[in-house]
């Protein structure tokens, strides 16, 4: 059994202390101190997958602590999430430039912040595996990446390119991780036509607008998760568009969830570019097969 991710718990109010301790050891080991400079240390000697952490601290900030964690090598580096109790907006601009994943408004819920905490981590361990993949994978994507001279660009050449683009595999791509969103697009898009979404909400809209012939999606972004773009998707005229979501989740719960939303495969990740391109193949080929069963 794997073991329980680690958060670090700071806030100077101990009532808020206590209480957020008390939600978060349910599932995950946490380490709670009242004093910023006692944070530090931790950092400097200990590896956290999450960090949350109030704000405004008697005299100090959250920026020290921000400051502490961008200093991290990326791959040991954990996600941070903010507490406020006061203006979220201007606190919310300055964390997020700082590096804080998510700032919230205090008081929080135990629900939310035990969703804030699972997508926070979710995000750290899409991050670590990444950062360990990342320099094969772009390897990859440079050697089989092979864009023509520029003097290749003429009317001719660009509208052959057209061309060849309406006769490809036309892919959704939804992933709110940029990196490995850009990753994963360099690779597929040697053989498809990839369209990219960071949100649901941006997934839904190419949905409604665009030729799809498969969707590539996380299964949670943020706090959505993929259920009503499957649907969105299932609303069009005809449309048996196959989906596949990938997710972290080893439970089984997330492959159950999307496939009574009508997904047609989850994999777990981490996944191979070499599974994922089989995995669409199989989709398309069984798209295939039903669309000619249906025409006949």
């Amino acid at each position: 059994m794997p073991a329980p991710h680690r958060i670090l718990l700071i806030d100077d109010d101990p009532v808020v202390l206590r209480l957020m301790q008390s939600i978060l050891d349910v599932e995950f080991e946490v380490d709670a101190v009242s004093d910023p400079g006692i944070a530090l240390g931790l950092l400097a000697r200990k590896v956290y997958d999450c960090v949350l952490s109030d704000w405004l601290m008697g005299a100090q900030d959250g920026s020290a602590i921000l400051d502490a964690v961008t200093s991290i090598r990326a791959d040991l580096r954990p996600t941070v999430i903010v507490l406020t109790a006061g203006d979220a907006i201007t606190i919310g601009s300055e964390a997020h430039h700082l590096g804080a994943m998510r700032v919230i408004k205090k008081p929080i819920a135990a629900p939310l912040a035990l969703a804030c905490v699972r997508e926070a981590l979710s995000r750290h361990d899409r991050g670590t595996s990444y950062a360990a993949a990342r320099s094969v994978l772009e390897l990859t994507a440079r050697q089989t990446t092979r864009l023509p001279a520029g003097a290749a660009y003429g009317r001719r050449s660009k509208s052959i390119a057209r061309t060849r683009l309406q006769d490809k595999t036309h892919v959704l791509l939804v992933d709110d991780c940029e990196s490995s969103c850009a990753i994963l697009a360099s690779v597929l898009t040697q053989r498809y036509a990839v369209r990219i979404a960071h949100t649901m909400g941006e997934a839904q809209k190419i949905i409604g607008e665009q030729r799809l012939d498969l969707v590539l999606s996380e299964w949670m972004i943020g706090l959505t998760d993929a259920s009503r773009m499957i649907s969105a998707l299932r609303a069009r005229p005809g449309s048996r568009i196959p989906v596949i979501i990938q997710t972290w989740d080893k439970s089984g719960k997330t492959r159950d969830a999307a496939e009574d939303a009508g997904a047609w495969l989850t994999l777990t990740k981490p996944v191979s570019i070499a599974e994922l391109e089989k995995q669409i193949q199989c989709a398309l080929m069984a798209q295939s097969s039903r669309t000619t069963a249906s025409a006949t």
